[in-house]
């Protein structure tokens, strides 16, 4: 299956898919095709697979459950999703489009001059402990690339950010952060 094949009219109201607006999975969906088409080419397929879209959804998940409970033939979500749906019992399998796939990476950040510094700060040092990276396996569907040793990066691309508590050396800094 590739995406241009979604677009072909034979799949006329047979398929689900999130929407962009409203889910990040259906953006990243249009962000993919574009890059791979280009945009005119991009946008045209697009186009040509609305016209064969029956539901779209305000989360990316749901789709492969519409597939799943048989509302939908073809279901566009992110493989977790399917996986997940599958596991549960639905009858479903995930196809990865021959012509490319996107994908997501979430992060956390903290942005310059926003308020409530100190408590985004400690929003960051719990998100990046080990014990709490685990959660998301046991809560959610992801997994952190987050390693027990830290990660050898050039100092060119370091950068430290004073905080108010002191640690166990004296020193007022916080571990280093990788910027752009």
């Amino acid at each position: 299956m590739t995406w241009k094949e979604l677009g072909d009219p034979k799949y006329k109201d047979l398929i689900a898919m999130p929407n962009p607006n409203t889910s990040g999975t259906g953006y990243v969906m249009m962000t993919t095709i574009i890059q791979i088409y280009g945009e005119d080419a991009g946008f045209d397929l697009l186009k040509a697979i609305h016209r064969n879209v029956a539901q779209y959804t305000r989360s990316g998940g749901d789709p492969s459950l519409l597939a799943g409970r048989g509302e939908a033939a073809i279901g566009v979500s992110f493989a977790n999703d399917v996986v997940e749906r599958a596991r549960k019992g639905f009858p479903i399998r995930f196809v990865a489009p021959k012509d490319g796939t996107g994908y997501e990476i979430g992060g956390i950040s903290l942005v310059k001059g926003a308020p409530n510094r100190d408590n985004a700060l400690k929003l960051i040092d719990w998100a990046l402990e080990p014990e709490n990276q685990k959660l998301g396996r046991k809560t959610a569907r992801w997994t952190s690339s987050r390693t027990a040793r830290r990660p050898s990066i050039p100092t060119s691309r370091v950068s430290r950010t004073p905080t108010s508590s002191t640690t166990t050396s004296g020193s007022t800094e916080r571990p280093p952060f990788v910027t752009a």
